[in-house]
């Protein structure tokens, strides 16, 4: 039995008919019937129903298609994964990370990656949040640690955490015994952000801009 029978059987049952059939596979028509008629005669059972214009499946074909599907398709994800993994042993990819995250995150992460991929060449790019996110729009970078509340549609998103916007005062400021603080309380005040291009230097300006 081999695995091209199996896919011309596959396909010739969801299409109900060998000549569309031959013709997704880009194949002739008699190599499907032939790979269908070996079949057959190794199983020991009618997979079709022939008296028809159009192919039905008898039911021992139905019960082996439900079987080989789950077969297929775990084929197709092992080569996939093969493919993935042969494609990560050589290459370049390129990485956008903000600099708060840079200097506590980053290094163990990065650190166990390039033990993992020896041969892989890794490039960091230190930018602030929204820089990179617009990097990965205009794909300049494969991959991006982003400070973002709302989702792009077109980039692919892995939630790492939610955190909170944490105001550092001295301990005799009137603000230090607060619980918390609103825009408000600091819209008068002098402020130490990030650079232009970070998330939360955005957010910050745009809520006291409201």
């Amino acid at each position: 039995m081999e695995l091209k029978q199996l896919e011309y059987f596959q396909m010739t049952s969801r299409l109900k008919n060998i000549t569309r059939a031959a013709k997704r596979l880009s194949v002739s028509q008699p190599n499907i019937t032939v790979a269908i008629k070996k079949l057959e005669a190794e199983l020991g059972i009618q997979l079709f129903e022939r008296s028809q214009k159009q192919l039905s499946l008898t039911p021992e074909g139905a019960v082996f298609l439900n079987r080989i599907e789950l077969a297929l398709r775990n084929i197709q994800d092992a080569v996939l994964e093969v493919n993935d993994y042969k494609q990560l042993q050589k290459g370049t990819i390129k990485i956008g990370i903000p600099s708060m995250i840079g200097a506590y995150l980053f290094p163990k992460i990065f650190s166990g990656f390039q033990k993992k991929f020896a041969h892989l060449d890794i490039y960091l790019y230190e930018k602030g949040s929204m820089s990179i996110r617009e990097s990965l729009e205009r794909d300049e970078l494969d991959f991006g640690i982003v400070i973002i509340s709302n989702a792009s549609p077109s980039l692919q998103l892995l939630p790492m955490s939610t955190n909170q916007v944490i105001a550092c005062v001295p301990e005799d400021s009137p603000l230090a015994q607060k619980d918390s603080l609103s825009w408000s309380d600091v819209s008068n005040i002098d402020l130490i952000m990030l650079k232009e291009g970070s998330f939360i230097r955005n957010l910050i300006q745009q809520k006291l801009k409201e």
